[in-house]
């Protein structure tokens, strides 16, 4: 599946707690943190656990892979509609079959998605930059 999607880093399921439970074959559980607890992650997370589809959290630096992902959650449901789990992935914008590399954007043009998580502005995506002058 991460073959024949290059934008995809990786998969995880995580408990309602944040925990990572499982992961995709080229992730290891160990090197990520809680969900949950991480600043970065949290309010998606969060979000994730009470809303229906997909959603996007801020941009992130994985350490473990030194690359920047976006982050996608959705959360899985009992037949009550009560969250039990969260699938979580990443999108790499930087791979070289991504529909986010810019590699084919002209020189002249800068692509920015700037997302705000209640009174904080995040960049979710600016073409053209190095990942060291990523944030604000």
């Amino acid at each position: 599946m991460l073959a024949q999607n290059p934008d995809t880093a990786g998969f995880g399921l995580a408990d309602t707690q944040g925990n990572l439970l499982l992961t995709s074959s080229n992730l290891r559980k160990s090197n990520f943190p809680n969900l949950k607890d991480k600043p970065e992650t949290a309010a998606s997370f969060r979000k994730a656990l009470s809303k229906d589809g997909m959603i996007l959290g801020r941009t992130d630096h994985m350490k473990a892979a030194d690359r920047w992902l976006i982050p996608a959650r959705f959360r899985l449901t009992d037949e009550n509609h009560n969250a039990i789990a969260v699938m979580t992935t990443s999108f790499n914008y930087n791979a070289e079959n991504s529909s986010w590399n810019d590699k084919d954007l002209p020189e002249s043009v800068i692509l920015a998605i700037i997302r705000k998580d209640g009174e904080q502005f995040y960049r979710q995506y600016i073409s053209g930059i190095e990942k060291s002058d990523y944030y604000f």
